[in-house]
C-alpha cells in the first residue's frame, strides 16, 4: 500500500502532464485549422466550412480529421472509469476517503473540489453520463434522479414525481435510507403517488447488495474503451452515400479531360 506521500508525488506528476496535454491541444487545433485553411483562421469568410464538419469521417461528407478536444476528453474519462469503480488505486482510494466521505450526495453533484486536475477531469461526467449506466448497491456515487442507473433517467420517468424533492441531487443511497417526509415535500399529487410506489418496485428491483461498492457500465459494455467513447462524443450524422463513393472513386490521370 503507498503512502499518501507517494501518492501525492504521483498526483503532482499528472497534474503537470495534464496541463501540458491541454496546452498541446489547443496549439495542435490551431495548427491543423491553419493547415487547411491556408491563412487567417481569425479573418472572416476564410472558413469556408466548419471545423466540426471536416471531422466527421469520410462516410459522412467529413475528411476524418481526428477532433482533438473529443478525443482528449475520451482518454482523460478514464481516470472516471476508475474512480466510479473504485480501482484499486493509492489515488483513487484516497479521492473517495478525503474528498466524498459524505455519502449522501454524490461526487458529480457536489461543488467542485480538490486539485484543479480532479476538478477539470469531474467536469467530464456530463459527458460521461451519455453512455454510462450505474449498477448500484451502497448507492453512494448515483444521484437518484439525474443519473442512468435503471435503464433510464427518472427525472424523464417520474416528471411529476420530480417536482417534490427537497434537493435533486441527493443520493440513490440517501434515498433509501431516509423517511419520505425528510426527502419530499408532502402531501404529494394523486400521480406522484403512483409514481412513487412504482419507484418503490423499481429500486427493490434493481439495487444490489450495499455491502458492496456501485459500478459503472457503459452502452457498449462492462470495460471503457475510449475509442468507443470518442465516436459517441463525435455523434452519428446520416449523410448521402455519395460521399463515400467519391472517396472510394479514383484517376490514375491517363485520360484528357480537355483539349
Amino acid at each position: 500500500m503507498a503512502t499518501e506521500a507517494e501518492v501525492c508525488h504521483s498526483v503532482a506528476y499528472y497534474l503537470m502532464e495534464f496541463e501540458k496535454l491541454r496546452k498541446d491541444e489547443k496549439e495542435s487545433n490551431k495548427l491543423n485549422k491553419e493547415e487547411c485553411w491556408k491563412g487567417d483562421i481569425n479573418r472572416r469568410g476564410t472558413c469556408l466550412v466548419e471545423w466540426k464538419a471536416m471531422c466527421r469521417t469520410k462516410k459522412e461528407g467529413g475528411l476524418n480529421i481526428v477532433n482533438l478536444e473529443n478525443q482528449n476528453s475520451a482518454l482523460l474519462m478514464k481516470f472516471l472509469d476508475k474512480f466510479f469503480n473504485h480501482a484499486e488505486i493509492p489515488w483513487v482510494q484516497l479521492t473517495w476517503s478525503r474528498l466524498y466521505s459524505h455519502q449522501f450526495i454524490p461526487p458529480q453533484s457536489k461543488k467542485p473540489c480538490g486539485s484543479f486536475w480532479w476538478k477539470d477531469v469531474l467536469k467530464l461526467f456530463s459527458k460521461f453520463r451519455e453512455f454510462a449506466l450505474c449498477k448500484p448497491r451502497k448507492g453512494n456515487s448515483s444521484s437518484l434522479w439525474l443519473d442512468n442507473w435503471s435503464g433510464q433517467v427518472l427525472q424523464q420517468v417520474f416528471p411529476q414525481l420530480f417536482s417534490f424533492p427537497r434537493k435533486k441531487h441527493w443520493s440513490l443511497k440517501h434515498f433509501m435510507e431516509k423517511d419520505p417526509e425528510s426527502t419530499l415535500f408532502l402531501p404529494l399529487s394523486a400521480i406522484a403517488e403512483d409514481q412513487l410506489a412504482e419507484l418503490d418496485v423499481l429500486l427493490n428491483d434493481k439495487v444490489g447488495n450495499p455491502e458492496f461498492e456501485d459500478s459503472w457500465e457503459y452502452f457498449w459494455g462492462p470495460d471503457y474503451f475510449p475509442s468507443k467513447a470518442y465516436k459517441h462524443l463525435q455523434g452519428k450524422l446520416d449523410a448521402s452515400p455519395i460521399f463515400l463513393w467519391i472517396w472510394k472513386s479514383g484517376n490514375l490521370g491517363k485520360h484528357k479531360f480537355f483539349a
